[in-house]
């Protein structure tokens, strides 16, 4: 029979000289268990980083995304802005175009109103 079983065996007491502070029988099962252990945290961490790392990158394509599809809707809201100024601009100058050939014709009426009144009054005063 060993000396010893295991650190809590009940057949050594103090006076027994059998167990020591410090000493452990269990070191080695202990040492595998904290290295299985420790491979088991560092196995659960690298599937939280990994799926970390998804999550971030389904977030920055998302974001992608909608940015991608806010720029083209900016792109389309200038182009429309910018045909819309080229329509106010075009009626202005057909506006323009319009008072110019109105004036144009009001002062041509103008003009032969006042060469018809000025050979009436020459022919009537003869």
């Amino acid at each position: 029979m060993p000396a010893r079983v295991s650190d809590d065996d009940p057949r050594c007491g103090i006076a027994s000289l059998q167990k020591f502070q410090g000493e452990d029988l269990n070191s080695r099962a202990r040492n595998k268990y904290q290295q299985e252990q420790l491979r088991e945290w560092s196995r659960l961490q690298q599937e939280d980083h990994q799926r970390t790392q998804q999550q971030q990158q389904a977030a920055d394509r998302l974001f992608n995304a909608k940015q991608n599809e806010l720029d083209q809707r900016s792109v389309e809201l200038q182009r429309a802005e910018e045909e819309c100024r080229k329509a106010i601009n075009e009626s202005i100058k057909n506006y323009n175009d319009a008072l110019v050939s109105l004036r144009k014709k009001n002062i041509e009426q103008f003009i032969y109103f006042q060469i018809q009144k000025h050979h009436f009054y020459k022919y009537e005063i003869m």
